[in-house]
């Protein structure tokens, strides 16, 4: 699903998933007890080339779907 999302969102980018890893959160509700959240996910990447300038990748697919992602290179 991630690999479809980033053909998606950046056509002129190979991008090839190096790691991943869904971490749960938490969020306070208005009972001020801890309830389950939408998980953050951790990406690894690894980008061929860069034929024109990448936006924070992370902002991008984060604003796109709604959930919290950390995309790095590695």
């Amino acid at each position: 699903m991630v690999e479809n999302i980033f053909k998606s969102l950046f056509p002129e980018l190979e991008v090839e998933i190096s790691s991943f890893e869904v971490l749960p959160r938490q969020q306070l509700n208005e009972s001020q007890e801890w309830v389950p959240d939408s998980p953050a996910y951790f990406i690894g990447v690894n980008i061929k080339e860069y034929p024109t300038p990448v936006l924070n990748m992370s902002d991008v697919v984060s604003l796109y779907t709604g959930c919290e992602f950390n995309i790095f290179r590695g």
